[in-house]
């Protein structure tokens, strides 16, 4: 765990409730959550552990095993309001090196942009959910 040493306990944790806030915030533009949009996210999840590494690969492994332990305090965590949430995220990626941030950011991007078409296809709410999400992530927000 090399990333994991760099941030105490409830920093970890935020950072693994990253890709469920990019989910709700996108998830609900349209008006509602829907199962293909439920299914999109466990399958991104299952992907970017298959297929990522470093920091990326050690969040969202965590992430899953945090989620699959039904940890009290991530639950507790996840009730902050995702927008502020990732705000948080967004000033804890600052310590890991840019292109390790740069490469987390783009695989919520992509969870947030598969969530949105799994649902028939992307429409305006949820491409200004996904701007607003990727504004906030990059600091301009």
């Amino acid at each position: 765990m090399v990333f994991k040493d760099r941030f105490n306990e409830r920093e970890w944790l935020t950072l693994q409730a990253a890709p469920i806030w990019v989910f709700e915030i996108v998830a609900i533009a349209d008006g509602r959550i829907d199962e293909r949009e439920l299914e999109e996210v466990l399958n991104q999840s299952k992907n970017v552990i298959e297929y990522s590494n470093g920091f990326t690969y050690e969040v969202f492994k965590d992430h899953v095993a945090t989620v699959m332990n039904n940890n009290l305090e991530f639950r507790n965590l996840l009730k902050k309001n995702p927008l502020e949430g990732l705000k948080i995220v967004s000033d804890l990626l600052g310590r890991v090196k840019h292109s390790e941030a740069q490469n987390f950011k783009k695989v919520l991007l992509k969870m947030a942009i598969k969530v949105a078409e799994s649902s028939n296809g992307v429409d305006k709410n949820e491409e200004r959910a996904i701007a607003i999400v990727m504004g906030i992530l990059d600091g301009i927000l």
